[in-house]
């Protein structure tokens, strides 16, 4: 069954910019005159549903928001931070997806924090 581009609301736009200019400027370091490359983007965009990279031909096995991955980069920080000290990478696909496999395992640990605190549970 063929699927449908899903169209993306005007938070999810917001969210989406944030997401990519933090990680763009803070993350990355990169200036106005750098953009994040076309892999950088799809990688991205697939933490939203626990893909290596946005597919829409394989299944979502997660749903979260532009929202969870902004924080759980910004929870990330500083493991990111000492990782792009220590570490040398061959190019910036590589420095990417290092800093991926930082952020990644703490996607639910952040859903779930953010989620507990909507209900105003201690965590």
């Amino acid at each position: 069954m063929a699927r449908t581009k899903k169209r993306m609301s005007q938070q999810e736009i917001e969210d989406w910019e944030k997401l990519y200019d933090y990680v763009r400027y803070n993350v990355l370091g990169y200036d106005d005159n750098q953009s994040l490359s076309r892999t950088m983007v799809l990688r991205l965009k697939g933490l939203l549903n626990n893909k290596f990279m946005a597919n829409n031909n394989i299944d979502d096995t997660a749903n979260y928001s532009y929202e969870v991955v902004l924080n759980t980069f910004k929870f990330c920080t500083m493991d990111i931070q000492k990782a792009l000290r220590t570490v040398t990478f061959e190019n910036e696909d590589h420095r990417f997806n290092y800093i991926l496999k930082i952020v990644e395992p703490n996607l639910n640990t952040v859903y779930m924090r953010m989620k507990n605190s909507e209900n105003g549970v201690q965590g």
